[in-house]
């Protein structure tokens, strides 16, 4: 007894696999296309969480445990009002608060010359409390924090778009500064953070006086709902949010602008991968119709030739979707090296989803050219 046969694999269905299996060009030709198609999916997706990731990473820092906004505003993204800066004194003595530091938020022009060239980028300016303050860059990749209002920190995809290195001078709206750190974390797929002293950003965006946020940190034993609640009594006219709420409002305001861009390109992407794998079973039925007819002649059910058919259709998907995903971390890896502008965050259950629609669709678009099988007449097995 051989050990398919052990196993309850009847020899008409091994013929069958054998004859699926016998042209491995077309097999790897699939694999490579759901394979394409899977980078895709998880490579946009990856692309999506490694800009929420950037703002969780500055926005959740620690020392931000309640952030006080203009009114109106809930995420740190997008907003147009401004606090008067001297609030953050009046904050800084209530009960419960333990210090209170005030960032001011503006885009700013950065410029730089390289050889015959002038580079300009429009970036996420931060101003706060240098060096030591609470809103400055959660990490660096090398260098340090601004220690004057003529130092500046920018995120290190800024810096590689720019040809900016360690010590480099930069024009922040025309004002000259030294780059004294490359900073990570910090990259908004759309723009990157640049930091600067307070100062430095009242100077070049002319909001002397104003704040975009005032950040607070608690005391110990102090808690956050009833520091809250006293900020908001005290000062009716503010927004105030706890650091778990304000990160997942900023989260949330990091996708609106291009989710169903991504979401749209995935589904192409998927669509791609189901259309690939429909072909191949569909040429596999065609192409193996003599072979059909025999095992049907042998007794064989339709079902269960459908049965093969699937479980074939199956292991192509899933060895594609593996081989995509694999590749898709390699990318990351790559860009973070040569071109770290595209932040890559992976998410093992963005993966799995990513394979199951891959399977869900491409069985779905199989069973197409696999109820083709009741076409075949098992008399075609003993025509010459």
């Amino acid at each position: 007894m051989t050990d398919d046969a052990a196993k309850g694999i009847s020899p008409g269905v091994q013929l069958l696999v054998k004859a699926v299996r016998n042209r491995p060009g077309r097999a790897w030709l699939a694999v490579g296309g759901v394979a394409t198609s899977s980078l895709l999916v998880i490579a946009l997706v990856a692309t999506l969480r490694g800009a929420a990731n950037s703002v969780v990473a500055y926005v959740g820092q620690d020392g931000a445990d309640l952030w006080i906004t203009p009114p109106g505003a809930d995420h740190f993204l997008r907003l147009s009002g401004v606090l008067p800066a001297v609030l953050t004194d009046s904050v800084r003595a209530l009960p419960g608060v333990a210090g209170a530091d005030f960032i001011l938020r503006a885009f700013v022009a950065v410029s730089w010359r390289r050889g015959g060239d002038r580079l300009r980028l429009t970036l996420y300016g931060v101003g706060y409390h240098a060096p030591d303050g609470v809103g400055g860059p959660p990490a660096f990749e090398s260098g340090r924090p601004p220690h004057t209002r003529r130092e500046v920190a920018l995120d290190r995809a800024a810096a590689r778009r720019l040809g900016v290195g360690l010590d480099d001078t930069v024009f922040v709206n025309g004002r000259a500064a030294r780059a004294v750190g490359l900073t990570k974390g910090t990259n908004l797929l759309v723009t990157q953070f640049i930091f600067a002293d307070a100062a430095a950003i009242e100077a070049t965006s002319g909001f002397a006086g104003r704040a975009s946020f005032i950040i607070v940190r608690l005391a110990p034993g102090a808690h956050s709902d009833t520091v809250a609640a006293l900020i908001r009594e005290r000062f009716p006219d503010v927004g105030v949010f706890d650091r778990a709420t304000f990160v997942a409002n900023s989260q949330r305001e990091t996708g609106v602008g291009y989710t169903p861009i991504l979401a749209f390109v995935d589904m192409l992407g998927v669509g791609a991968a189901a259309v690939l794998v429909a072909l191949l079973i569909h040429a596999l039925v065609e192409g193996r119709r003599t072979e059909l007819a025999v095992l049907l002649a042998l007794g064989a059910a339709p079902r269960t030739l459908a049965r093969v058919m699937i479980g074939e259709a199956t292991r192509l998907i899933v060895a594609g979707g593996v081989l995509g995903a694999v590749l898709a971390r390699l990318l990351a890896l790559v860009l973070d090296r040569v071109f770290p502008v595209i932040p890559l965050h992976f998410d093992l259950r963005d993966t799995m989803w990513a394979l199951a629609l891959l399977i869900a669709c491409g069985i779905l678009a199989s069973s197409i050219p696999i109820a083709r099988l009741g076409r075949v007449d098992a008399l075609e097995a003993f025509r010459p």
